[in-house]
């Protein structure tokens, strides 16, 4: 163990230390899970596959992955890990049955790491987009269990950290046998850092493409339509995975949309559920009526302007019945969210400019003419009004968007190749699959 991580294993004693008798005293708290490990998966008697993934959106765009990884490796487990309550409650809701556990994240403190590998003892373990801690990856290099990176981005925040590192991080990278990133871009920017042999770079595209987005039914979507209470001349925008200052912009839009007469609704799902009630004020402020999905009662409904999504997994399925969706964290610098998922139904996609999250995608659907980046308030107005005046030009729109998402997809297979063909040489002359 060299200098700087001894350093930081011992940081993370102190701090253990100090926050003790927190743990001590809320023993079914979120952390203290994730610290004591509770329910290690101990296995059928073979060695399990590990993937690791951050939060709910990670989880879902791993899901086709996963089904790859079980058809290439039958009876083999597969654990899955999760670092956020809301993705481990979600994983646990969905009972996939192509995963045999889902687990608390193990926080990287060198007992925690030490206990979870110990008991766990994976044959590989496989990061879905980012998460990687120095202590767990350097006890993954000492138990020689290869390390590889799936639908991996570099964010230009990330860049210009892995940039002042480098030196440091490249010690501890070494278990990576693959990183797999997204875009070209990604693959540049990893590359220029120098922190991992470039040949194990390997650019195979985005899972997203790859997650099963079916477009809605016609029973389907005049069912959802009935149960909002939406009639056939409402026009319903759907704005996904809003943040803070996104959603005073959505209500000044709204308003000023209402009062051209336009019969508009607006759907809008915050990435922050316990943000609900908070949101459902902004709009009251503004005199439109709002209301929360989770207090609707199709006989008590009412009338309504602005519905605030506060359930978890409808999102996907309400983009289907949207005549324009918008997608958050992009008019404030956050990054950008999933676009297509609003694209996959064949729906018009509004977002701003921050989307170095998704620079690929973004670029990708502006150039195929599937969907508009607006700069403010005034932009997000102009656009949506353009669209709702024209329906013809909305829906070719819609269908571009949605060829670009049918054009992409295979990033899966691609990865699994990988993985297969090192393992192939870690486990010469044993049965991998």
């Amino acid at each position: 163990m060299n200098y700087p991580l001894l350093l930081y294993v011992g940081l993370w004693g102190l701090i253990s230390i100090l926050v003790f008798p927190y743990f001590l005293f809320r023993p079914n708290k979120w952390l203290t899970k994730r610290w004591l490990q509770p329910d290690i998966f101990k296995g059928k008697g073979q060695r399990p596959i590990w993937v690791h993934t951050l939060s709910v959106g990670e989880f879902l765009s791993a899901r086709e992955f996963l089904k790859e990884l079980r058809l290439a490796f039958g009876q083999t487990p597969i654990v899955v890990s999760t670092s956020t309550q809301k993705a481990h409650e979600y994983a646990l809701v969905k009972k996939d049955p192509l995963i045999d556990a889902i687990l608390y994240a193990p926080l990287d403190f060198y007992p925690v790491i030490k206990k979870f590998l110990y008991y766990l003892d994976p044959m590989a373990a496989i990061f879905v987009e980012t998460d990687l801690w120095p202590c767990t990856l350097w006890l993954l290099g000492r138990a020689n269990i290869p390390v590889f990176v799936v639908n991996g981005r570099i964010s230009p925040r990330t860049y210009k950290r892995y940039r002042l590192f480098s030196g440091l991080l490249r010690n501890y990278f070494k278990p990576v046998k693959r990183w797999m990133v997204q875009s070209q871009l990604d693959g540049e920017r990893l590359r220029e850092v120098g922190i991992i042999d470039n040949r194990n770079i390997i650019v195979t595209g985005n899972l997203k493409f790859d997650t099963s987005f079916e477009p809605l039914s016609q029973a389907d979507a005049t069912y959802l339509r009935n149960n909002l209470g939406l009639s056939p001349e409402d026009r319903l925008i759907v704005a996904g995975s809003t943040h803070p200052g996104e959603e005073e912009i959505l209500g000044d839009v709204i308003l000023g949309l209402a009062k051209a007469h336009w019969p508009i609704r607006l759907l809008i799902a915050p990435r922050d559920i316990n943000r609900a009630h908070k949101i459902e004020g902004i709009f009251q402020e503004r005199g439109l009526i709002t209301r929360l999905r989770s207090s609707l009662e199709r006989s008590s409904m009412g009338s309504w302007d602005v519905m605030v999504l506060d359930t978890i997994g409808e999102l996907k399925a309400l983009y289907g019945i949207a005549q324009i969706a918008f997608v958050g964290g992009s008019l404030v610098p956050i990054g950008g969210h999933n676009i297509l998922e609003p694209a996959s139904h064949g729906v018009p996609v509004l977002f701003g400019p921050y989307m170095h999250n998704f620079a690929e995608i973004s670029q990708l659907i502006l150039e195929q003419g599937g969907g508009i980046m607006v700069r403010d308030k005034g932009e997000l107005y102009q656009a949506i009004n353009h669209l709702l005046g024209n329906p013809d030009l909305a829906m070719h729109m819609g269908q571009r968007a949605r060829t670009l998402y049918l054009s992409h997809k295979g990033a899966s297979a691609r990865a699994l190749k990988e993985i297969l063909k090192v393992l192939e040489e870690n486990f010469a002359g044993r049965d991998v699959i």
